[in-house]
């Protein structure tokens, strides 16, 4: 094509590029002096529809005046085309720019930055771009500007144009309604977009600027599409900035909208919490994080001596997979849903979120167990590794260890020294103590444990471990046992000084295991130490973010704490890594007022919060009937007296739940059943008690502060009260130290927010 000498009053020059949406040049305006970019349709695509589209590129790029985005002119017409004149930059496209290779941690954040900055412009205009991708983002010596608004529309978005449209965009990158490489879900499927599209594809350019490459890869366009709905971006790795900053790349490119930021102020405020100041010039390292499962294997033949197995084997297996950073194992509560029927790896691909699946079945012959074992991808069945294995009883951990093996081998892992180091001691020394160790998970199996499977494992356990002293698995399951005893009110204190003990060991005999963690660190809730409990769990996870028991644990120490934002933020952190993890997070969502998110992420079987949300919403028979179902359960004694004391409320009986609210407190289970007692205590307007109440919930480590500064229609009247005021100093003193403790920890970097002081919620 001919380049032309003049359009309108603008001297062209030459042509700098060709695209999707028409041609570039470069001009000169002679009127006002001054070099000029000017764009036209191009008459090959001088069709009404690609007019229209041209027209409102040009209108929303105007309404945009920003630093950071490309400056327009002019929009005019010469010989009925039309055209738009811009700004000319001098510099580089960043797709130019990677092509050298991937830039450096600071570089990157730096261009970031100012493309979050460009956006925040942009969505405050109601406006999104869908198209961004580093050919549309440009380089010059004075920053980042933002180019090619021809897909930009109005917020909220309908569906992306059509399903037609949607399926011909896929037939080639810089089409009409996006890229593929950098395009998120919701934008493949058709489904309505907002901004939250336009921080998914800006997470895609970060990954890309620190890597050069894509995070979601493929020959061609449906292949894209396969990886981005399914796939997850390769984790990076480095030092404590790059791990940072994969955090919120990590979360920019969550498959579902509600699970990014919400906002590109949000995001940019989290790029701002990533500490540059050391080892920012250490480069990333990317590497795959696999989805596994392993799933009970099937028993071929009933034999009351070897069943156990069929369950403790895959749970075993398990929590040893569990230890390497390079995989993220689904739990065996988990694989418990999947173990009936044939294996269908298109629906346990979707359900459990995985990527790999390890099934078996059991059989005894002699002496002998014969265990086939085999390894499947899916959704597509392809079995990646299959074997029979053959072992004695009493070579049961050779199984385990040959298992590991394979999988590891298979799956082509590279274990670092750290990895390597984890996976030591996964098997005790003796046969017969890994025997007792496998019966005792058998009687731990999640949705069958009840008191009697409790003494039963207690006693396994500590069989083990007179076999094998230096057992610390055995150890941490041993402190579970207790613990769960002691919650179930049997010898509360006696039980939960031999959990903690216990516990203590395991982190004694290693350090650094995640299950062991988890359990401790409710024990120091319970104790009163939420605070210490929370640093601790921080700086676990500042240095290993593929543990979801971390992140679960990490979440309730913070709402003990009083800090619900990181709360809600480490459940969401945990479901990334697991998405069918169990928090409390509900309780979060419900103490800041959001009753419907609180109710979307409850658990298969609540106790309190769902139907102390029906009582607060006017749905009092509906509270009392479900309170009624629920008191005919197998509840610890301080969840039933919780759970009567509500009922009892509803129903007028005031005496009746002002006992079980007493008695729900004295129990001392748990400072948050005695916080949600004493609300019972406030509704009856027996305020002097309530504040009494709240003081000593306060000296047990759970700070009521939010509690005491968010509109609580049971809680009103107690401002007037003697000894409020002292309360409410004494709370708000403790909540800024969790702050600042939090922000020391690294926390706030790690989640990726910034806490609201305590000054900002008394406003």
């Amino acid at each position: 094509m001919v380049t032309p000498n003049q359009i309108g009053r603008y001297r062209i020059e030459c042509e700098l590029g060709r695209g999707g949406m028409g041609v570039v040049y470069a001009g000169y305006d002679d009127q006002l002096d001054r070099p000029v970019a000017v764009k036209t349709i191009g008459v090959a695509e001088a069709d009404p529809l690609q007019r229209k589209r041209f027209a409102r590129e040009a209108k929303a790029a105007a309404r945009v005046r920003h630093p950071n985005v490309c400056q327009i002119y002019e929009i005019a017409e010469a010989d009925d085309e039309p055209f738009i004149v811009m700004e000319l930059l001098e510099g580089e496209s960043l797709a130019t720019r990677l092509g050298r290779g991937a830039l450096p941690l600071i570089e990157a954040i730096a261009v970031a930055d100012e493309i979050l900055a460009a956006l925040v412009a942009l969505h405050e205009q109601r406006m999104m771009h869908r198209d961004l991708k580093p050919s549309n983002i440009f380089l010059t010596r004075h920053g980042v500007k933002l180019l090619d608004f021809g897909l930009a529309r109005e917020i909220p978005g309908t569906a992306v144009e059509s399903e037609d449209e949607t399926a011909s965009q896929l037939t080639a990158a810089g089409s009409v309604v996006g890229t593929p490489a950098y395009m998120a879900p919701e934008q493949l499927r058709a489904q309505p977009v907002d901004g939250r599209t336009d921080l998914f594809a800006l997470g895609a350019v970060v990954f890309e600027m620190l890597t050069a490459k894509r995070p979601f890869a493929g020959a061609t366009a449906l292949e894209i599409y396969d990886q981005t709905m399914r796939e997850q971006p390769m984790a990076l790795t480095g030092s404590t900035s790059i791990r940072q900053l994969d955090g919120v790349i990590r979360r920019a490119l969550a498959k579902r909208p509600d699970d990014r930021f919400q906002s590109a102020a949000a995001m940019r405020d989290a790029l701002g919490l990533v500490d540059t100041s050391v080892d920012a010039d250490d480069p990333p390292r990317a590497h795959a994080i696999t989805r596994l499962i392993v799933l009970p294997f099937r028993l071929l033949r009933p034999d009351p001596e070897t069943d156990f197995l069929g369950f403790a084997v895959p749970d075993a297996v398990a929590g040893a997979l569990g230890r390497l950073d390079s995989l993220v194992v689904r739990s065996s509560a988990t694989a418990a849903r999947f173990s009936a029927g044939e294996l269908d790896p298109g629906k346990i691909a979707v359900e459990a979120d995985i990527d790999v699946v390890v099934t078996g079945s059991l059989m005894r012959v002699g002496e002998r167990l014969r265990v086939p074992v085999q390894m499947v991808e899916v959704p597509g069945g392809t079995v990646l590794w299959s074997q029979q294995l053959e072992v004695t009883m009493r070579d049961l951990f050779q199984l385990q260890d040959e298992i590991v093996r394979h999988i590891v081998e298979s799956l082509s892992l590279s274990l670092t020294a750290r990895e390597t180091r984890k996976l030591r001691g996964v098997v005790p020394a003796s046969p017969t103590a890994y025997e007792f160790f496998l019966r005792g998970n058998q009687r731990m199996e999640p949705g069958l444990v009840d008191r009697e499977g409790l003494l039963v494992a207690r006693d396994l356990y500590e069989q083990c471990l007179a076999e094998d002293a230096g057992y610390a698995p055995a150890f941490v399951r041993l402190g579970r046992c207790h613990y769960l005893l002691g919650k179930g009110g049997e010898d509360s204190l006696g039980n939960f000084a031999r959990a903690e003990s216990s516990l203590a060991r395991a982190l004694e005999l290693s350090s650094d295991n995640a299950e062991a963690h988890h359990a401790y660190a409710l024990i120091e809730i319970d104790k009163g130490h939420a605070q210490d409990a929370m640093v601790r769990l921080v700086r676990l996870a500042s240095e290993s973010d593929s543990e979801p028991q971390l992140y679960k644990a990490l979440e309730q120490a913070c709402r003990s704490s009083g800090l619900f934002e990181a709360s809600i933020a480490s459940h969401e952190k945990a479901r990334q890594l697991d998405a069918h993890i169990l928090t409390s997070a509900y309780v979060s969502q419900w103490y800041l007022g959001s009753d419907d998110k609180a109710l979307e992420w409850l658990p298969p079987h609540p106790a309190y919060a769902d139907v102390i949300i029906f009582a607060m919403r006017g749905e009092e028979e509906k509270a009392i009937r479900l309170l009624k179902q629920r008191e005919q359960l197998r509840l610890p004694p301080v969840v039933r007296d919780l759970l009567v004391s509500l009922r009892t409320l509803l129903e007028g009986e005031r005496e009746a739940s002002l006992e079980h609210a007493e008695r729900c407190f004295d129990a001392g289970a748990h400072a948050e059943f005695a916080l949600l007692a004493s609300r019972h205590v406030a509704y009856f307007d027996e305020h002097e008690r309530c504040i009494e109440m709240l003081g000593e919930i306060l000296d047990h480590g759970f700070n009521p502060f939010r509690h005491l500064v968010r509109t609580d229609p049971w809680l009103g009247g107690l401002e007037a009260q003697a000894g409020y005021d002292a309360l409410f100093d004494r709370a708000r003193r403790a909540y800024d130290s969790a702050v600042a403790a939090f922000e020391v920890a690294g926390g706030e970097r790690l989640l990726a927010l910034e806490l609201p002081s305590s000054d900002e919620l008394v406003e």
